[in-house]
């Protein structure tokens, strides 16, 4: 396997599990910590848009040289 398709793997990976935890943030208790008001901050709008940023390039560096 090269260099390129294996990076493309760990940022798939790695912006999949950023994407996730960041959303889901308010539910699994690490965002807003009032219970009945479920807002999507800055951060967590900052770690949406980098995690899809690096599920796209992860894809994009994976599927490259298939």
């Amino acid at each position: 396997m090269n260099k390129t398709k294996t990076a493309g793997i760990i940022l798939l990976i790695c912006g999949s599990i950023l994407f996730i935890v960041s959303l889901s943030a308010d539910y699994i208790g690490v965002g807003d910590v009032d219970p009945d008001h479920f807002t999507l901050g800055y951060k967590q709008i900052t770690g949406i848009v980098v995690g899809a940023m690096g599920i796209l390039l992860g894809i994009f560096l994976w599927r490259k040289n298939c």
